[in-house]
């Protein structure tokens, strides 16, 4: 019988069109300029975008996973963006999926592994 694959690919079918539109690199360029601003408390023109590239995250962490052992990630390709920020002097770098997803990983963020002291 054929009822039951039709039924599946039916099904995978209503659900990738209710999927959203993958987010362009313009809309993703505008949401970490909005997130930048707010914590850093100014006017979202303030904020000059310097660089943005596609790029293809090894995991769900974007490839800014925090502290060694906090979370466990997802090992899967996760295409997005690399957005490099800058305000005051600064430079601020932002990891972005295409669903909207995003994570501030530059050098202010926390370190991957713990800090070991030299003897």
């Amino acid at each position: 019988m054929t009822i039951v694959p039709l039924a599946a690919l039916a099904l995978s079918t209503l659900l990738m069109a209710n999927d959203p539109p993958p987010l362009s690199r313009a809309d993703a360029e505008t949401r970490v300029k909005q997130d930048l601003a707010a914590k850093l408390k100014v006017e979202e023109t303030e904020i000059e975008v310097v660089e943005a590239v596609d790029r293809e995250w090894p995991d769900d962490s974007l490839g800014c996973p925090g502290r060694k052992g906090l979370r466990e990630t997802i090992p899967a390709v996760v295409p997005g963006y690399e957005i490099t920020l800058a305000h005051g002097g600064k430079k601020f770098v932002y990891h972005t999926d295409r669903r909207g997803r995003f994570v501030r990983c530059d050098k202010s963020s926390k370190p991957l592994d713990r800090i070991r002291r030299q003897p």
